[in-house]
């Protein structure tokens, strides 16, 4: 098994430890038009440790990304489709973003991570200053 992903220091509240797993994983579906009975697997996997989010990014933390880096995908067919004029619908700021790419949920991540070490960096060098 890999080794564990490693959370930054200063996330690290906000995230958990899923702890890796190894598993026997079957689909089997039936398409009803045509009959066609669909069978994938089983196939063994094996799951690293991992750290994960303790809470789901908001509609509000990701409005906040969007104005402080300016972020737009090139294509935004159906990119949160459910906002109107660039805001979250009114009552869900707080409730978890959804129609986002994975590119912007990849971006996000790196913009959290950038801040995480620039805090981690700011917090040591006040240390040594001590």
């Amino acid at each position: 098994m890999a080794p564990a992903s490693q959370p930054y220091s200063s996330m690290h509240d906000a995230q958990v430890f899923i702890p890796g797993t190894s598993f026997i994983y079957r689909v089997q579906h039936r398409i009803m038009e045509g009959d066609c009975q669909c069978d994938h697997g089983p196939r063994f996997v094996t799951v690293s440790d991992f750290y994960i989010d303790r809470y789901p990014v908001t509609n509000l933390q990701f409005q906040r990304f969007l104005e402080e880096s300016g972020y737009w995908p090139e294509d935004d067919t159906n990119f949160l489709k459910h906002w109107v004029q660039k805001q979250p619908p009114i009552g869900k700021e707080h409730h978890p973003v959804i129609w986002v790419k994975s590119e912007g949920r990849t971006r996000l991540c790196f913009s959290l991570r950038e801040k995480a070490c620039e805090r981690d960096r700011m917090a040591a060098s006040s240390r040594r200053r001590a």
